[in-house]
């Protein structure tokens, strides 16, 4: 699981655990969940990320030039590495 912070709330991505791997695209199983400060609260953030379930993954903010993103960098599936590059969208 990888955890960003991004205009004052946090953003919670699934992982995996040792034993089962979490859905990230299963919105009833592990999606993206989101921690709005102003409101004390976690709500559901996506109907599944769509990035698929991975682990060793990491999450960070990088500006691109087009302003600031939620980036998901590498990991692995069951099937092997995954070595892509992800930006998350995010409704402000």
């Amino acid at each position: 699981m990888e955890m960003v912070p991004y205009n004052s709330k946090l953003y919670l991505f699934s992982g995996v655990e040792v034993r089962r791997e979490y859905d990230m695209d299963n919105r009833e199983a592990y999606s993206t969940w989101m921690y709005n400060n102003s409101t004390n609260a976690w709500s559901l953030d996506s109907d599944g990320s769509g990035f698929g379930s991975r682990r060793g993954y990491t999450a960070e903010l990088f500006d691109d030039g087009t302003g600031e993103k939620i980036w998901i960098l590498g990991g692995w599936s069951y099937s092997g590495p995954r070595n892509d590059v992800l930006t998350a969208e995010v409704e402000e």
